[in-house]
């Protein structure tokens, strides 16, 4: 995605699945128009039904709604 982003010039949103510690996770991530990783978020509650698919992804910030960053 970093690189696709870069090399287009624009700005990458995408919704994945992620895999920690036995746990999986619904992640937002976001990837800048230069190709770095600005955040990703976390949704922990997930349906049992949602949890089939996953993917893991490192290297990027945790959002934490209400704080600066």
């Amino acid at each position: 995605m970093a690189v696709a982003a870069r090399d287009n010039g624009v700005f990458v949103i995408a919704g994945l699945r992620e895999v920690d510690g036995g746990k999986v996770y619904g992640l937002t991530v976001v990837v800048s128009s230069e190709g770095k990783p600005l955040m990703k978020y976390r949704k922990v509650n997930l349906p049992p039904n949602d949890q089939g698919i996953h993917r893991s992804v490192t290297g990027y910030r945790r959002c934490i709604p209400g704080t600066a960053g």
